[in-house]
């Protein structure tokens, strides 16, 4: 009973890691990129959660006697110390001292919710360092996390070890398939845009180069296992999953997969060479040694022929298109411009999440726009130019300390210094030609690797070698605790976990998904802070003080015609084409809780490793009076304390007001006559509904439905204006609003004022009835 038990809680237990990986593996982009924040905590959520199953119901789970050195401690306070306060200071500075921004364009959103999102999706060319900042937390949360797991939950370190390995597994099995069956993107395009074709393990990455280094812990797991493996059944199993995951990351065609392959292959040639499988003859150790060396000759042989590489890749269906092996020369330039950039301020370094800016300042100072990358492609040189020497050794300090605890734990597993060489290997080689703290699942999943590693028993495993204890390390002793000891981890962790949750749900009703980063002008403080929006978007709209009826955000569309599928009224639709205007009139939720609107757009365009369909301006306008679309209508201006918009002759715009569907209500506000100069105008005003299920378009102004309000009415006195109101029914979704004027004026043609624009009348709210 008690073993069926164990058995149910370990499976429900693999299936929360393995919903880890779906969650990190939804983010495979940019960081700036769409659904912030939610994947890390998530991972964050659910390995506390584990935690607090550990300590409290599963305790029959939980290692008995299990403790940390003080060395370890030593280690995670050094750790936790250097990211809280060193790096979480500099992170904060980043926000009023980055080089070459006047001002931090986050801080000026009105809502304080939206303003949390703008940190999570800054775009890399301004102000990034909270989200870096948080990316870096998250990392060492689930490394810490990780860590405890493997200490002290029962053979936690294979749950660990196997959660590494199913995350590459997956990304290899899904590629392969959807090869097979012509299938170029996994994820929605709200979340990716594949640009890669379906011959470069892109259905769940972004691009080929942020693939093989996800893989590289997998592989070392792996590889180890295959060597290590007691029986000749495991060992079978093992090489099969070592050839589908080398094969995986060889199809990225990336010379740094070939690279790493190589690398992980020569160790353990030598670790056969030097230790074997067991004590053996130097006859037999040869043997062993030369078959992982001789499969590495011939990898290196096969991809050094460009044309037999083809030929092999056609056998099974597949196109290679690029030369593995060709030299590699922009990185080498990246890296000495990045050398130049540290010793301009060698010392503190030009401040944190600050490589763009002056890589970009470098390249356009030298000439050398090739050297412009978000990232250095090496993560010493990146952390050397933003943080400099002194900041930097301190990093390299810790790296090593917890690879000398890695160093320690691992002599304690068959083979363990052969998994301590191949996580070294796993660390450096995508460290050193691409990088692993860029893309948010390659980061996660190599920090639980080394978590899992630094936590495993510094005493051997009895379940494997009952006979081989080391009592000298078991420092604290195997006593059973109190009721109240032990429930306080669990307390502990089941808050960490409940804060996460918390996070998660605010996450999801406060911010706006399938929207990429808020980019903005950083030469000079304004009020353009723009968004590109994504197919298929949740656009989250707030009040502001003013309480008005709705936010009207300023729509750039990627081109024309571009239709709109409004949310609420999900079969409205609006086209816009020609010289025609689109707005995004929303309505509003409250002032901390918003209203979600779901919004789609076609058609849509690939950029980079994202579908784009629609611009739009942050902060929006708020306004009783919501115009979707219009023609010969300028932009939004105050008058007094209401807001409108001026007409150009004969304008035309779709809108309703005050957030209701029976009633339309708005002001008309005729030009002034100023010594004469103003004629005195007559305005024909007419108003027509649609249904919720229109598909608005140009072509209906060929066949108008009867209008509800047909009205001419002439302006001829100073300050006249007139109150439209329109009495619709609850099923009407828009009104057509047509504005005709028998004359317009110009300002500046009159001398009134710079002014160079046709004028007829203005649009402007009126309040909302109570």
């Amino acid at each position: 009973m008690i073993r069926h038990k164990a058995l149910w809680q370990r499976s429900v237990i693999s299936f929360c890691l393995g919903i880890i990986i779906i969650f990190h593996l939804l983010v495979p982009v940019n960081p700036d990129g769409t659904l912030p924040a939610i994947p890390e905590l998530a991972g964050i959520a659910l390995l506390s959660g584990i935690l607090c199953f550990t300590f409290s119901w599963g305790r029959n789970l939980q290692v008995s006697g299990w403790s940390f050195r003080p060395s370890e401690v030593g280690v995670f306070s050094f750790l936790w110390l250097t990211v809280l306060f060193l790096t979480g200071t500099r992170a904060f500075i980043s926000l009023f001292k980055t080089p070459g921004q006047l001002w931090t364009p986050c801080l000026i959103i009105p809502n304080i919710n939206t303003r949390i999102e703008c940190f999570f999706q800054a775009t890399t060319y301004q102000n990034y360092g909270v989200r870096t900042f948080f990316m870096l937390l998250t990392a060492v949360m689930m490394g810490t996390l990780a860590c405890l797991i493997v200490r002290s939950f029962l053979h936690g370190w294979k749950l660990l070890l196997g959660l590494v390995v199913f995350g590459p597994l997956l990304v290899t099995l899904t590629g392969f398939f959807c090869l097979l069956v012509g299938i170029e993107q996994v994820l929605p395009k709200s979340l990716l845009y594949n640009a890669w074709g379906s011959h470069r393990l892109t259905q769940i990455f972004g691009n080929p180069g942020w693939a093989w280094p996800y893989f590289a812990p997998g592989i070392a797991i792996v590889l180890w296992a295959t060597v290590t493996a007691s029986t000749r059944r495991s060992r079978i199993l093992w090489a099969g999953i070592s050839f589908i995951l080398i094969l995986g990351a060889l199809a990225t065609q990336q010379a740094g997969a070939l690279l790493l392959c190589l690398i992980y292959i020569t160790v353990c040639g030598f670790y056969y060479l030097s230790f074997g499988l067991k004590k053996s003859s130097i006859v037999n150790q040869v043997k062993r040694a030369s078959l992982p060396l001789f499969i590495a000759s011939i990898l290196l042989a096969i991809f050094s022929n460009q044309k037999l590489l083809q030929q092999i890749a056609k056998l099974v269906g597949y196109e290679w298109d690029t030369e593995a092996l060709s030299p590699e020369t922009t990185r080498l330039e990246i890296w000495k411009a990045a050398w130049n950039i540290f010793k301009e301020a060698p010392l503190f370094g030009h401040g944190y999440a600050s490589w763009l800016q002056i890589i970009s300042e470098y390249g356009l100072r030298n000439n050398r726009p090739n050297v412009v990358f978000d990232t250095a492609h090496n993560l010493f040189f990146q952390i050397l130019v933003e943080f400099g020497l002194l900041h930097t050794v301190i990093i390299f300090s810790f790296l090593g300390l917890i690879a000398f605890t890695a160093f320690q734990n691992s002599r304690f597993l068959p083979g363990g210094r052969l998994l301590f060489l191949l996580a070294v290997s796993s660390f450096f080689v995508p460290t050193l030609v691409q990088e692993i703290n860029y893309i948010r699942p390659s980061y996660y999943i190599h920090a639980i690797f080394w978590g899992a590693l630094v936590g495993l028993p510094f005493h051997a495993d009895h379940s494997s070698k009952p006979n081989s204890v080391e009592p000298q390390y078991q420092l604290l002793p195997s006593k059973t605790r109190s009721l109240g000891a032990r429930f306080i981890p669990a307390i502990a962790f089941a808050l960490l976990s409940g804060v996460s949750l918390l996070g998660i749900l605010f996450c999801y009703l406060t911010f706006s998904f399938g929207g990429y980063q808020f980019e903005a002008a950083l030469t000079a403080p304004n009020t353009k802070i723009m968004r590109w929006l994504g197919p298929n978007t949740a656009l989250a709209t707030f009040a502001t003080a003013e309480k008005k009826s709705y936010s009207v955000y300023d729509v750039n569309p990627r081109q024309k015609p571009m239709t709109v599928n409004l949310g609420k009224a999900k079969d409205f639709s609006i086209t816009v084409e020609g010289t025609d205007r689109l707005e995004l009139a929303l309505e509003n939720g409250g002032q901390n809780l918003p209203r979600k609107h779901n919004l789609s757009f076609f058609p849509v365009a690939g950029d980079g490793t994202r579908w784009i369909g629609v611009q739009v301006a942050y902060p929006p306008v708020q306004s009783n009076l919501g115009i979707a679309w219009s023609r010969n209508m300028y932009g939004w201006e105050t008058f007094g304390n209401a807001k409108g918009r001026w007409c150009g002759q004969n304008c035309v715009f779709l809108v309703k007001t005050c957030s209701r569907s029976d009633r339309l209500d708005f002001s008309i506000l005729a030009p002034r006559p100023v010594d004469g100069k103003i004629p005195p105008s007559t305005l024909h005003i007419s108003v027509y509904g649609f249904s919720e299920e229109t598909q608005f378009s140009q072509k209906l102004f060929s066949h108008l439905p009867i209008p509800l309000l047909d009205l001419r009415e002439q302006f001829d006195k100073i300050g006249t204006s007139k109150l439209i109101h329109v009495q619709g029914t609850p099923k009407t979704s828009w009104y057509l609003v047509w504005v005709e004027s028998d004359s317009v004026f110009n300002p500046k043609s009159l001398g009134i004022s710079p002014d160079d624009r046709n004028l007829t009348a203005i649009v402007q709210e009126a309040s909302c009835p109570k």
